[in-house]
């Protein structure tokens, strides 16, 4: 009797012996058994999305007459907002287009991550009442102060939110408005080129996305006796997204950029969201 349970606990830790040796060894093995439930998964964490996005708009006349360019408002930079909020954190930026992109401002507003509420725990199978109850008075503690933090980050968020948002009313305003003679012209080089430099500080990675978004005919259109830029280098990660309603084949970007006729389908082609690879 006891040779017979000798070997049985001989075999069976043979057979788990083994089964650990093929999950370390063979990947394919593990994942097999991981399915099954015989050893848990790994966690999965994913991590949060940073999108960086750079909003070039065109006021000039020949994109607002000759090839409809959208305009822009401010509510629609608010909706921009919402959307890099909503998948994590991220930077915006908004300028525009005029004769020399050197006069014109850089507007920045930088978005955190939303904070959330925190969550209860749940009791654990076998786990003692009286533990689970330690549990809930240190997570009621807790839940107070970050009610009061999340309450404090709001309020501060949408107190800046809504300056910068007044600052973007009135760039839009003066961009808009009446030009003198002589002035209605279109440096899109120098406007992109702003937004490239300040790419440069960010370092790109598998969560950090980068995004220009011009609302723009794509034409550059600038006297002769005016100082020209040459475009910088667009490194490969770099995303251009283009609104413009009817093309030309004067376009800087086309077949650069991804063209949208929408200005509000836009936003959710240029901000982006971080995928695990399965």
């Amino acid at each position: 009797m006891n040779k017979t349970i000798f070997i049985i606990a001989i075999s069976l830790a043979s057979i788990v012996g083994l089964g650990y040796f093929l999950a370390s060894t063979n990947p394919k093995f593990k994942t097999f058994i991981e399915n099954i439930g015989i050893i848990p998964a790994p966690k999965v964490v994913i991590p949060d999305t940073y999108n960086a996005v750079f909003v070039i708009f065109d006021p000039s006349g020949s994109g607002r007459s000759t090839y409809s360019v959208p305009r822009i408002t401010a509510n629609f930079i608010d909706q921009l907002i919402d959307s890099i909020q909503e998948k994590g954190s991220g930077d915006l930026w908004i300028s525009f287009i005029s004769r020399s992109a050197y006069n014109n401002d850089v507007l920045h507003f930088e978005i955190p991550k939303k904070l959330e509420a925190l969550k209860a725990p749940t009791r654990q199978s076998f786990e003692r009442l009286g533990d689970f109850k330690n549990q809930l008075k240190k997570f009621k503690v807790k839940s107070l102060q970050n009610t009061a933090k999340v309450k404090a980050t709001t309020k501060n968020f949408a107190k800046k939110r809504k300056i910068f948002l007044k600052s973007c009313q009135g760039m839009i305003d003066k961009a808009y408005g009446p030009k003198k003679p002589g002035q209605d012209y279109s440096d899109i080089i120098g406007s992109v080129n702003s937004a490239l430099r300040v790419f440069s500080t960010i370092t790109p990675d598998s969560t950090h996305f980068r995004s220009v978004l011009l609302i723009s005919d794509g034409i550059q259109d600038i006297p002769k006796t005016d100082p020209h830029e040459t475009l910088s280098p667009i490194p490969h990660d770099i995303l251009f997204v283009e609104v413009n309603h009817s093309g030309s084949r004067q376009d800087l970007f086309a077949g650069r950029a991804l063209e949208i006729s929408d200005l509000n389908r836009s936003i959710e082609k240029t901000v982006r969201v971080y995928k695990p690879i399965k």
